[in-house]
């Protein structure tokens, strides 16, 4: 039968047989081959996705293919992607093969991996749920609305006001004789982008955006995905301190050792009372009934403590809202409070326009050692672009680097510019370079550069604490014995 629909297919122009044999690659989820164009047919064998096939015959929408192990049958057309396509998947993971991670995350549902970021955009890979990730860029495209919400056409007039309309009290049961009607206007459309009467032009009006990561997985295939659907891999004791902000990234600095053993528990006076009066009810019991703890059970034993490494990490969050043109606008250090056994916060810098990576390395300090550092980068001027693929770029970039000493954050370099007083700054600087340096007062901080004043001259601050700059108020440090 297959013989002869093939031979009726060829009189009628139908059926194509390829003179060169091209390579498809399945883009479902999962299918199968079947025998024989029609109704009814026989089950031939599972594809699976990113599986290669042969093409044999091309129908209409329907291709005969052959499977690597020889079997051969028809399957739908767009459950696969031609030759030409994959190649274009290959150049993307060859040309970001030696991009930086920026950060690791976890797949919460199964996903395709996109050719170019976008819903609607050539997809190969299914990549499962719970599957480990490396994030290498951002970028943010138009989020395509859903029919119900299409934007009003431009050309459409506005639409005259309704009339008013009486509205009664919410107290007013019935309406009593020779009262009064209170009269009020209409409420505006609740739809902002379907009411016709609403200025397409306002800036409420523009098109929303989403955020789209370029990740690869753990077999180096890369592609495009959507951002909400993966969870940055963050330890679950630094997650809780997110304070309702979204972790763009974790980086481990070091690890420190942790004796194990449970932290006091502090005991407030009204706490104190109330265990006073159930100790001495207790005795009181006793004296009356000696046998009243005879049957009460041992006080198990306590577990011996078991020491363990706690890492201490670097953070960069912002806040949930994609089409950001930065990717984290704060930054926070945890370190670990061994006597307390819990986080706390050394470091903190906020209201910046930072970029991804994140580079943690190590330097060795003289006489302390070898230490971790972290390198961040920021914009001076708050001026980006954006690349035809959606992704930002800064024009005038400012690296910074900090050192983490014991639990102590040190900078090495002067304080990033908060983009809002880049003017601000440059008139600063300007000023202390006519007066001089050596005409500040000893332990005086020169604006625009958190550099202090000696008796030799401008250096470098010491531990980075906190305090307030003439152009940075609002950017701080902090020591754990100060929070």
């Amino acid at each position: 039968m297959l013989g002869s629909l093939a031979l009726v297919g060829t009189g009628c122009g139908r059926v194509r047989h390829l003179r060169a044999q091209n390579q498809v690659y399945v883009v479902s989820k999962g299918t199968f081959l079947r025998d024989r164009l029609a109704a009814v047919s026989n089950h031939v064998a599972d594809i699976h996705n990113g599986e290669k096939l042969t093409v044999l015959q091309h129908d209409r929408r329907f291709y005969q293919v052959r499977t690597p192990d020889g079997k051969v049958g028809w399957l739908e057309e767009h459950a696969v992607i031609d030759q030409g396509e994959y190649d274009k998947f290959e150049a993307l993971k060859t040309a970001h093969a030696k991009d930086p991670v920026v950060a690791s995350a976890i797949l919460r549902d199964d996903i395709f991996l996109h050719l170019t970021p976008g819903r609607k955009t050539e997809h190969l890979y299914l990549l499962p749920a719970n599957d480990k990730l490396e994030v290498l860029r951002r970028a943010s495209v138009e989020k395509p609305l859903p029919p119900q919400q299409m934007l009003a056409p431009k050309s459409l007039k506005p639409r005259a006001a309704r009339p008013a309309r009486p509205v009664r009290p919410a107290a007013e049961k019935k309406k009593e004789q020779g009262g009064s009607t209170v009269w009020a206007m209409a409420p505006p459309h609740p739809d902002k982008y379907t009411a016709p009467d609403l200025d397409p032009e306002a800036p409420w009006m523009a098109a929303p955006m989403e955020d789209w990561s370029l990740v690869r997985d753990n077999q180096g295939r890369v592609g495009w995905i959507l951002s909400r659907a993966m969870d940055v891999d963050i330890p679950d004791e630094v997650v809780q301190y997110s304070e309702g902000r979204k972790i763009v990234g974790a980086y481990l600095l070091n690890t420190v050792m942790d004796n194990g053993e449970p932290p006091e528990r502090h005991i407030g006076p009204e706490e104190a009372k109330r265990n006073a009066e159930r100790a001495a009810k207790h005795a009181a019991l006793l004296r009356r009934h000696p046998d009243a703890d005879a049957d009460k059970p041992a006080a198990p034993e306590k577990p011996a403590p078991v020491p363990h490494p706690v890492g201490q990490y670097v953070t960069v969050t912002t806040e949930y809202k994609d089409g950001l043109p930065f990717d984290w606008d704060q930054v926070r250090v945890f370190i670990w409070n061994r006597a307390r056994h819990r986080y706390e916060t050394a470091y903190r810098l906020r209201e910046q326009q930072g970029y991804l990576p994140v580079i943690v390395g190590k330097e060795q300090v003289d006489k302390v050692g070898e230490e971790p550092t972290f390198t961040i980068r920021t914009s001076s001027d708050g001026a980006v672009t954006q690349d035809d693929g959606g992704s930002f770029h800064p024009k005038n970039v400012t690296v910074t680097q900090y050192r983490l000493e014991g639990n102590i954050v040190r900078r090495d370099t002067p304080l990033p510019v908060r983009p809002g007083d880049a003017a601000a700054v440059g008139g600063a600087v300007a000023g202390a370079a006519a007066a001089g340096a050596h005409s500040a007062p000893a332990g005086a901080v020169v604006p625009g550069t958190g550099n202090r004043a000696g008796a030799g001259g401008a250096h470098k601050g010491r531990a980075v604490r906190a305090r307030h700059s003439a152009a940075h108020p609002l950017v701080r440090g902090h020591h754990p014995k100060h929070r």
